[in-house]
């Protein structure tokens, strides 16, 4: 299925107290457990051989990041640049991920939340640290005595320069370490800066660190996890005794700790760490469909763990599915659930919770995505067919009823005016908010034509709408016999144009042509033209009008012909002034 992500709020929910509403709760033991909100970002894409994508995750109103990663279609050759977080209400965490591999990747930010009320004050330990000969700069900073680190971010002032190779809170959790790649170890200003966000120990009541130490190499695993009955909060993995170079890439939670893929071809371990908590609330973790999609199919599963499941406790899903336009009520499940027809365009989606036999619930997840199967509509306004000057504007709207537009394609094709018909020009795509681009300097009597397609969030693609123009040929341009005179015309195209009185005077150009069209001037005692291809006449127009101005004149369609366009005065001394001829083929 190919699908587009949307934010939604999956998760791994442990339990709190003031925490999205959820009730206050405690193990038999009485210590408090805490409850967290993984929430999803957009999914971008990351072009292959060095594409880079900022891509971010934000917390709801009345929590604030605890920790973030990254979820990817594949890890290899994936890098990480930086990763900040915003430590306030509804704070955000952002990160760059560069793509050295031969294929592009979907990327997605999570960001793990928690009640803003949860964390009390917030400090930050902060250290600069200079790169070394190797190009690797490293350092650690600490949080203090009582204060554990939570996440930090990891800054260069030249990110496109660097790579973040490792990130992790310190084996004790009572600060933060990080090394990264700079492009410049003699540059004063190539540097890393650190800002670890602390808060107080007692503030996440049972916290204790997991370590565990992996070997290297291209592609290996490495891991930590929490003792039973712990729950993962966040984590990281560095890499120690050896090469400097070792990375981490992609560092993401499990359901009993913290994972990542190691790149590293030298000698050496990957030592990671997790901050794990009480838990004893059940899990559950939700996948499928999701974003887009113009496939009318559903899928989704899901996975869930009960840190209490030795007490022989057995454990059911309650689900609620709603569609366009109807639903379900709550009501038992199981994994997976697939609905391969009957599925409409519209918003699909799913909430479900896990329950043991006890009465404990997992956090509700939630996973929302969108069917759409009609493809956009275009509508491409202009350029006119036979513009003034030797400028087009194109110009177009698009509309889509399900998904919508998620950008344009433009091409375009140069037609001279004797010659084989160009070809089109590989598509530049716009963003969903333009409706114009424009074009200067074209050449004269060349056909120009522009179509435009539309896309849509769930990939469909609109048919190619399309508008031609041909530029004027200025009558400077134009051969022509004796009589006529060449005079300025401010405001006319070049500023000139040529006239006569004299009767059988005319100017031509050959062309390969099925339309064609006369700037000429009309007043009331102006006279009559013909125009003529191939030697045929196909038009006349009379010039003579109440109102002297530079006028338009189009002649009716025409079979496809090669040959002399002639345009020939058929009036007895009467004025006749031409500005330009256009033909379109």
């Amino acid at each position: 299925m190919r699908s587009r992500w949307v934010t939604f709020v999956v998760v791994s929910v442990l339990a709190v107290a003031p925490a999205l509403g959820i009730p206050a709760t405690a193990r038999a033991d009485g210590v408090p457990v805490l409850a967290v909100t993984d929430v999803t970002g957009i999914g971008l894409t990351v072009s292959a051989g060095g594409g880079t994508q900022t891509i971010q995750a934000t917390c709801p109103t009345g929590t604030i990041p605890l920790s973030g990663y990254v979820t990817a279609s594949a890890t290899d050759d994936l890098r990480r640049l930086f990763e900040t977080f915003q430590m306030v209400d509804g704070g955000t965490f952002l990160t760059s991920i560069v793509n050295f591999g031969a294929q592009n990747r979907t990327v997605q930010a999570v960001v793990r939340c928690v009640a803003t009320s949860q964390l009390g004050t917030i400090h930050t330990a902060s250290g600069t640290f200079d790169a070394a000969a190797d190009h690797v700069a490293e350092g650690t900073v600490a949080c203090g005595d009582g204060w554990v680190a939570i996440n930090a971010s990891v800054t260069e002032p030249h990110s496109p320069d660097r790579t973040l190779l490792t990130s992790t809170p310190t084996a004790d959790l009572a600060g933060w370490s990080a090394r990264g790649w700079v492009g410049d170890p003699d540059d004063p200003t190539e540097v890393m800066t650190i800002d670890a966000h602390c808060v107080q120990k007692t503030r996440l009541p049972g916290i204790q660190a997991a370590s565990h130490y992996d070997s290297v190499g291209w592609g290996a695993a490495a891991a930590a996890d929490c003792p039973t009955g712990l729950f993962p909060l966040y984590g990281g993995t560095t890499h120690i005794d050896g090469d400097r170079g070792g990375i981490s890439v992609l560092e993401h939670p499990t359901s009993t700790g913290w994972a990542s893929t190691t790149l590293s071809l030298s000698s050496g371990y990957m030592f990671s760490t997790v901050a794990c908590v009480p838990s004893a609330l059940p899990t559950l973790f939700l996948s499928g469909s999701t974003g887009y999609t113009n496939v009318a199919q559903l899928y989704w599963t899901w996975t869930a763990f009960d840190p209490a499941s030795a007490g022989g406790y057995s454990m059911g899903f309650v689900c609620q599915i709603n569609h366009p336009g109807t639903g379900t009520l709550p009501h038992s499940c199981s994994a997976p659930i697939t609905q391969t027809t009957g599925v409409a365009d519209g918003e699909h989606s799913i909430e479900v919770y896990a329950q043991t036999s006890d009465g404990r619930r997992s956090a509700l997840a939630q996973a929302t995505v969108v069917v759409d199967t009609v493809p956009p509509i275009v509508y491409v306004t202009a350029p006119p067919l036979f513009p003034a000057t030797r400028a087009a504007t194109v110009t177009w709207s698009g509309t889509d009823a399900t998904a919508g537009i998620a950008g344009y394609e433009l091409r375009r094709r140069r037609t001279p005016r004797v010659g084989a018909v160009g070809e089109w020009t590989t598509p530049v795509s716009l963003p969903p908010t333009a409706t114009t681009r424009g074009y200067v300097d074209l050449l004269e009597g060349s056909t120009y034509c522009f179509e435009v397609r539309a896309k849509d969030r769930a990939t469909n693609t609109s048919p190619w709408g399309q508008k031609c123009a041909a530029i004027p040929i200025d009558d400077r341009s134009l051969t022509r016999s004796a009589g006529w005179t060449e005079v300025s015309e401010p405001g006319w195209l070049d500023n000139s144009a040529l006239e006569t009185t004299q009767r059988g005077a005319n100017v031509y150009k050959r062309a390969t042509t099925r339309r064609l069209a006369l700037t000429a001037l009309t007043c009331p005692t102006c006279g009559k033209v013909a125009v003529l291809v191939a030697g045929t006449q196909v038009a006349t127009f009379d010039l003579a009008a109440a109102t002297t101005r530079r006028q338009l004149f189009t002649v009716p369609p025409f079979a496809l012909t090669t040959g002399a366009v002639v345009v020939k005065v058929v009036s007895e001394d009467k004025l006749v002034k031409i500005d330009s001829l256009s033909s379109w083929r």
